[in-house]
């Protein structure tokens, strides 16, 4: 059976929440290193999803039509808040491997590292009931394909799907 690009979308989130769980794991043994390499492989599929989603698949849905205007604007705000989310993460990062008290440090900014955990959780529900089920009805063959390969290649490296999911829709 052929994924749809909510099945893709799904798969995409969920290979970032298990990086974003193993970057957590690193962090939480205090091994700097491993935990800035971890977080840098997280934090770059994240933005080429999110840009690849801004300038390829936003632009196709039409306000009114397509989505709620309201709902558009939330799933770009998101966006926008996940950004913002990436750059406090890396200032947490700093702030807990230059503290004295590492450990504590970490303990004290639990709530800023669960805070991408709860946006990414919210936003991929938005997107799985206003974005992806419409294209998934709307896309020409050619369309759906484009979308379909590009979704892929912003997970290429931290996933390796089935090559069932590479094949052409309908």
């Amino acid at each position: 059976m052929t994924p749809s690009l909510t099945k893709l979308n799904d798969l995409i989130h969920d290979q970032l929440k298990k990086s974003y769980i193993v970057f957590l794991e690193d962090l939480t043994r205090l091994d700097e290193r491993a935990t800035r390499a971890s977080f840098t492989a997280f934090a770059q599929v994240l933005d080429r999803h999110r840009v690849f989603e801004d300038t390829e698949v936003l632009p196709l849905l039409r306000a009114n039509t397509d989505i709620d205007p309201i709902e558009l604007a939330r799933i770009s705000g998101d966006h926008k808040i996940i950004e913002r989310t990436l750059a406090r993460l890396v200032d947490i990062i700093d702030t807990i491997f230059n503290a004295e008290k590492k450990r504590r440090t970490l303990v004290c900014q639990l709530s800023g590292l669960a805070r991408m955990q709860g946006l990414l959780e919210h936003h991929t529900e938005r997107e799985t009931r206003f974005v992806y089920p419409v294209l998934d009805q709307k896309l020409s063959h050619r369309q759906w394909n484009t979308l379909a390969q590009g979704g892929l290649g912003v997970i290429g490296e931290i996933a390796n799907e089935p090559e069932s999911v590479l094949r052409p829709h309908r």
